[in-house]
């Protein structure tokens, strides 16, 4: 089989230190995964960030590519982060990731099957949560209702291509700020792209690093009526 190429796009911003622990679960996450998939990565970072310096460091450390967009709105500066990505790389897939994501490469024996049907949408229902400052956890099941979560979702180009050739539409509104996902899925959906989501069933194959500046931080998060409080050893792995 021909190798599939997927490249993840993920908007920086500020918490660099988060930023940096994010940066050695994906180097680890290219380094694990099959010799069936190339995994590329393309940060985008904003010059009127306060960590501007910090972030540019730690991307040319990590060998990633960067681009630069501004900050806001957030949807305009994902779907510039996608051009790029598709101009550079040609990848077969666009994968959403945050920049306090840590992932398991564990989910592309996951994924291989829908790949290799070459479905438009492919992601996972639930994810797990840490306070980056408490290291207290939590797993939240289902938590984008009939939508896949953001982190680890993908979209074959084609569909991003399609999008835009017929219907004049980026993935992304590019006119607001917060729920991104949700909007792009609705946006997929009125085209009748129907996701392949992959019940997690508990198992960490992602979670996030929650802190006060992140768009939908630890405390609300964990509010949440779905959220399960769990031990921080089961994400051990991912925690490394």
């Amino acid at each position: 089989m021909q190798k599939v190429k997927v490249t993840i796009v993920c908007p920086w911003w500020r918490r660099w230190e988060v930023t940096l622990r994010h940066c050695k679960s994906m180097e680890c996450f290219i380094k694990e995964s099959p010799r069936w998939v190339e995994v590329n990565y393309l940060c985008i970072i904003s010059q009127e960030d306060s960590d501007y310096k910090e972030l540019v460091d730690i991307a040319h450390s990590f060998g990633f590519t960067a681009t630069k967009y501004r900050n806001e709105p957030l949807g305009e500066k994902l779907n510039a982060g996608i051009n790029t990505a598709i101009n550079l790389f040609q990848p077969d897939y666009i994968m959403n990731m945050g920049s306090d994501d840590l992932c398991d490469a564990s989910i592309w024996k996951e994924y291989r099957p829908f790949i290799d049907n070459r479905d438009k949408l492919i992601g996972i229902d639930s994810c797990h949560i840490v306070d980056s400052e408490t290291n207290e956890a939590y797993y939240l099941d289902l938590y984008n209702h009939k939508y896949p979560v953001g982190v680890l979702r993908m979209v074959l180009v084609d569909t991003i291509k399609l999008l835009h050739e017929k219907y004049r539409l980026p993935l992304y509104h590019s006119d607001i700020n917060r729920g991104m996902d949700t909007a792009s899925m609705n946006r997929l959906m009125k085209i009748g792209v129907r996701p392949t989501i992959i019940h997690t069933d508990w198992r960490p194959f992602s979670t996030g690093l929650k802190c006060n500046v992140s768009i939908n931080h630890f405390q609300f998060l964990s509010s949440i009526e779905r959220a399960k409080s769990i031990d921080v050893k089961i994400l051990e792995k991912l925690l490394r």
